[in-house]
């Protein structure tokens, strides 16, 4: 049996009002030459029967599967997926988003040209919910770009050097792309390292630092093809919940991160004698996590960020993990608090500044003659 050029991998979860969309933009591809596996995670709405409407029009071509408990996330879906996929290429397409006609077409003819590992288009279309259908917003997108700083954008096809510290270090400063739903990766290579995802928050992060660090040919290309559906109410990245349950997504990330990161580079020899490599790494993951707790720092008393850090490193689990994230914590809050306590201070001696510029204007003009 011919194996299909690509494999899309699809998680699905509660996600009826948008999977109809995403799976039209497959349709829409003039490179047909894919399988559909859409990894069904417990949906409690229509969405299962939606994908079922649509399995005909593939023409034997889209699979569904079932998780047999909710994971929470779309990385065990995705790791399903991967291991029932039979395409050359794995492309993973989140359910509630859509890519652009000639995604699949340009990818993989790059792919090909330069028997690459992974081929990865450097951005994506940033439509929020609300402008998804207007006309205007549609053709004249904004571009997403990482809010660290400045992006430098590749104008033109671009095979990444192999010398794998440089390589890193160009992936930190130009803050490439860390979501696989912009790359289309050759499934062998995913199975020759043991590649597989996460369960936890930010698990496409982890996957992308490890695949880049392996890649032989890492090719990445100016195209834009990826349309993210973002400020979507009730979606994964939006609707987090408590500050508490913020807090436990990005310490159950971190660490889930740092044993991986080890285990990893513990695994692969051409790696395992390069620490420094790892360490770059575990940073540039710590620098883009550690935000998504900042809103704890502004709204939580000292005594109940005490509570939340000892809550999550009671467990006696990996003491030098514990003891390095919580340190790490621990700095972070406190120089958190210095900045506060500064920014206090200078909005007093602004106030106080303006205080006295409103007096000097009202002597002044008790200078002034008289009209």
């Amino acid at each position: 049996m011919r194996l299909p050029a690509v494999s899309v991998i699809i998680p699905l979860y509660n996600v009826d009002k948008y999977v109809g969309e995403c799976l039209d933009s497959l349709l829409a591809q003039p490179l047909q030459d894919f399988e559909v596996i859409v990894v069904d995670d417990c949906s409690t709405d229509n969405s299962v029967a939606v994908v079922k409407n649509y399995a005909s029009k593939f023409g034997g071509r889209l699979k569904l599967y079932h998780m047999a408990k909710n994971s929470g996330g779309a990385g065990l879906p995705r790791n399903k997926g991967i291991k029932l996929a039979h395409g050359e290429y794995i492309y993973c397409l989140d359910p509630d988003d859509t890519i652009n006609p000639t995604a699949f077409e340009k990818m993989y003819f790059v792919a090909k040209d330069f028997n690459a590992d992974v081929v990865a288009s450097e951005n994506c279309y940033y439509i929020p919910e609300k402008l998804w259908n207007d006309a205007y917003y549609r053709k004249n997108p904004s571009i997403k770009t990482h809010p660290a700083g400045e992006k430098i954008f590749t104008t033109k096809t671009t095979l990444l050097t192999d010398n794998l510290e440089v390589r890193i270090n160009d992936y930190i400063k130009w803050w490439l792309t860390w979501s696989v739903c912009l790359q289309m990766i050759r499934r062998d290579f995913i199975l020759e390292n043991d590649l597989e995802f996460c369960d936890c928050h930010c698990e496409d992060m982890i996957f992308s630092l490890c695949e880049m660090a392996c890649a032989k040919n890492y090719v990445v290309i100016p195209d834009i093809f990826y349309n993210y559906r973002s400020e979507r109410k009730g979606s994964a990245v939006t609707e987090i919940g408590k500050y508490s349950k913020i807090f436990h997504k990005t310490i159950h990330a971190i660490k889930s991160a740092l044993r991986y990161f080890d285990n990893f580079f513990r695994n692969h020899n051409e790696l395992s004698t390069r620490p420094q490599l790892k360490y770059m790494l575990k940073d540039m993951f710590m620098q883009e996590v550690l935000p998504y707790a900042n809103p704890i720092y502004n709204d939580f008393p000292i005594h109940e960020l005490d509570r939340l850090l000892q809550k999550e490193f009671s467990d006696g689990d990996n003491v030098a993990i514990t003891a390095f994230i919580f340190n790490m914590m621990n700095g972070y809050r406190l120089s958190f608090e210095k900045n506060l306590r500064q920014t206090a201070e200078l909005e007093k001696i602004n106030q106080q500044n303006q205080a006295y510029i409103s007096e000097l204007e009202k002597f002044v003009a008790q200078l002034l003659p008289k009209e």
